[in-house]
């Protein structure tokens, strides 16, 4: 091939920087770098609790198992965020068996009147001092997956929830959203 007239064209020069923006790209990728987060710290200070999220939740109060329960909610075209917080149970010193049947009830209340079939089901604590437990669950014969981390802390169980169609893109965020849960000082 021939160099077009270019004074300082040089072909080594192309082929060098085209490696040069290769290996930063494939460093970027390999270190999990995806660019900037569309999540923002949001603080609820009236609930005891901050949490990373894509926008500005709305606050809700239902009825959940006969618990008034509070949520601080995002939703999106395709799926949704949110941090649901109830007063109790007040357990001290609770058992694991307990705690099972506690955070059992509210995975419960998500699946209730699905064929929901559990995908993941693990302990979830937050900083090593307050019990959690994970869920992932899917819907039998529908794109839909839920997921759910529940804690109990400071005599409230709080309860983050992803939940949308499998295919949605805020599946990226998920992780990053349960991790940055956080209890503000009181």
């Amino acid at each position: 091939m021939r160099s077009p007239s270019i004074p300082g064209f040089s072909w080594r020069r192309v082929v060098a920087a085209m490696g040069i923006i290769c290996l930063l790209a494939f460093l970027a990728a390999s270190v999990g770098w995806q660019g900037k987060s569309r999540l923002k710290e949001v603080s609820v200070p009236e609930a005891g609790f901050a949490a990373q999220m894509p926008g500005s939740p709305e606050k809700e109060a239902r009825d959940i198992d006969g618990r008034h329960v509070t949520a601080f909610a995002v939703k999106e075209e395709d799926g949704g965020f949110s941090v649901l917080y109830a007063d109790g149970p007040k357990l001290t010193n609770p058992t694991k068996a307990e705690l099972r049947d506690h955070f059992e009830q509210w995975r419960k209340n998500f699946a209730a009147d699905t064929d929901a079939k559990v995908k993941q089901d693990r302990d979830a604590d937050l900083d090593g001092k307050y019990p959690g437990h994970f869920w992932e669950i899917e819907i039998t014969g529908k794109p839909i997956k839920i997921q759910i981390r529940a804690i109990l802390a400071n005599g409230k169980t709080y309860v983050l929830v992803v939940t949308g169609l499998s295919s949605w893109n805020g599946w990226a965020d998920a992780e990053t959203f349960f991790k940055s849960f956080r209890l503000l000082s009181r």
